[in-house]
């Protein structure tokens, strides 16, 4: 007579098996979620990346296009407090030219033309809009600025809330003083929704 064998039961081995299936399952959905956290962490990194140069180059274009304008003043020998005057005078003409200009040339050139387009008088703060080529998108800074004293305080700001702060001095020479030159993100506090209103 033929001993009959145990057969195998697979209760335990089946929920071994299901464990394991569970447990890739959740490692997978983890990995996914982790991934595509860091995507957007990176784009958002490359979005305020590319505002910082944005607003780097603004800046540099408005400093060269300032620095253009006062050229002829330091050869007429103008005084300081005519130079501020004149550059108040023209400072929403050099916010305009400051993104769009190549040379200190084609700088007097905007800011002269600018001048001549505008039938009132401008305001010691000015804040016109500016527009600035990257990636074939147009994107939106604002600049604004103001003197005080022979300081002038000027801030780029883009949609994202990326700012550029500059200050800079005009010396008795008429010659630029680099003094403040600083990069940060406005914060607004949500308000919106309460967690818990106890």
């Amino acid at each position: 007579m033929a001993r009959r064998r145990n057969p195998v039961r697979m209760g335990p081995i089946s929920i071994f098996v299901l464990v394991i299936i569970l447990c890739l399952a959740v490692l997978a959905t983890l990995s996914f979620a982790t991934s595509r956290a860091q995507v957007s962490i990176q784009e958002r990194q490359e979005e305020m990346v590319k505002a910082t140069y944005d607003n780097e180059i603004a800046a540099q274009q408005f400093v060269a296009a300032l620095d253009a304008t006062l050229a002829p003043l330091r050869t007429e020998g103008r005084q300081k407090n005519f130079a501020i005057s004149y550059v108040t005078d023209h400072l929403s003409g050099l916010f305009e030219s400051s993104c769009i200009v190549d040379s200190p040339h084609e700088a007097i050139a905007a800011i002269d033309e600018a001048s001549k387009s505008r039938a009132t008088t401008l305001s010691q703060d000015a804040s016109p809009t500016i527009e600035i080529e990257s990636d074939d998108q147009a994107k939106q800074i604002s600049a604004s600025g103001s003197f005080r004293g022979d300081v002038l305080r000027v801030e780029f700001t883009q949609d994202n809330r990326r700012t550029l702060s500059i200050a800079v001095r005009i010396t008795d020479s008429l010659a630029l003083e680099l003094i403040e030159w600083k990069t940060s993100t406005i914060w607004e506090e949500d308000t919106g929704e309460k967690l818990w209103a106890g």
